[in-house]
């Protein structure tokens, strides 16, 4: 758009006219002007919109509000800057590859009574932003560790925006139906606070240092790990994610029959691998193993009654110990017990 110096009558009577009662953008099309310049000279005819003002926003801590504060302190962020004018501007912003992921942080925004600018640029990154120096200032000056003395709603809703910015979801090499949903982060309080509001809900992790990255090669991180089916299925059915891709990959991990069958277990199950295929043993098999151990069979019998490796046996019964057998012998006059000791 050709840059246009000054103003004449004729413009500056349709801004007058349609200023509050048109978008900007309509008036930009009309009088062929930027709407940064439209909003200028606006401000400086002193002229008021009569449109119907945006809501204000509740900053009272609920799901929607804790879910942002997650998001903004994984993938998003806050800035603050002055333009030429010296306008301030109180700005949450947030950069994602997901479509899917911004326009659930928008719909978050809009249910607490904000709104948000969309676009997409070049590089296909999908961008929100909202202007406002309510929401700006409380996450600015929000405790993160408050959350822990909150209910579980508002931290499974906190921990499912730090898991859509920075969580991650992958197959267990090695293992059958196993499935690992991890967390990396390099800021320490944060690792410490998503490993409170984990044990808090009872679920279990693992913790790993991790030194340099594709991007950071002298960086230092963490990664937290929920490696256990009952604590995956726990994740999924009170957490999960917001991004499709994310949240259909853990699907397919959870709702495999075999996956279920482990997690509605209430004895625990142990896993022997053979050579063409893995097996799934469940409580009653173990009992029955220290059953038959306690009776006096050894490995060998034990294996030829239940199909059972050897060497499986061996890691069960590390503790159960083998009585002294009772040997028989038969003698030519009819049978007579004795025992060899």
């Amino acid at each position: 758009m050709q840059r246009k110096l000054r103003w004449n009558e004729k413009e500056i009577d349709t801004i007058k006219k349609y200023y509050g009662k048109k978008k900007v953008t309509e008036l930009s099309k009309l009088i062929n002007r930027s709407k940064e310049s439209i909003e200028t000279k606006a401000f400086r005819l002193d002229l008021k919109s009569d449109l119907t003002p945006l809501k204000e926003i509740n900053l009272e801590l609920n799901e929607n509000l804790a879910y942002i504060i997650g998001v903004v302190a994984g993938d998003g962020s806050i800035t603050y800057y002055k333009d030429k004018f010296g306008t301030e501007h109180f700005c949450v912003i947030l950069y994602v590859k997901d479509k899917d992921f911004r326009d659930n942080f928008v719909r978050s925004i809009e249910k607490i009574g904000g709104h948000c600018t969309v676009c997409k640029n070049k590089r296909n990154i999908y961008q929100a932003s909202i202007s406002s120096r309510s929401l700006y200032k409380f996450i600015e000056n929000f405790e993160l560790e408050n959350i822990k003395n909150l209910n579980d709603k508002i931290k499974c809703a906190f921990l499912r925006g730090l898991y859509d910015a920075e969580g991650h979801i992958t197959k267990n090499k090695g293992t059958i139906n196993s499935v690992v949903i991890g967390f990396t982060n390099k800021n320490k309080k944060i690792i410490r606070l998503v490993k409170d509001i984990l044990v808090s809900i009872e679920i279990s992790y693992k913790e790993y240092a991790i030194t340099g990255s594709s991007f950071n090669p002298i960086g230092k991180y963490w990664c937290l790990k929920i490696l256990r089916k009952t604590d995956v299925m726990k994740y999924y059915k009170m957490i999960g994610f917001s991004i499709q891709r994310k949240q259909e990959k853990l699907e397919n991990f959870v709702e495999k029959e075999e996956f279920l069958d482990i997690v509605k277990s209430t004895q625990g199950l142990i896993r022997y691998k053979s050579i063409n295929n893995c097996y799934w043993h469940g409580g009653e098999d173990l009992n029955k193993v220290i059953k038959l151990r306690t009776e006096g069979k050894t490995y060998n019998d034990i294996h030829k009654l239940t199909n059972i490796p050897e060497g499986t046996l061996s890691k069960w019964l590390r503790n159960e110990r083998r009585p002294f057998r009772v040997f028989v012998e038969q003698n030519k006059n009819g049978g007579q017990n004795s025992n060899p000791m």
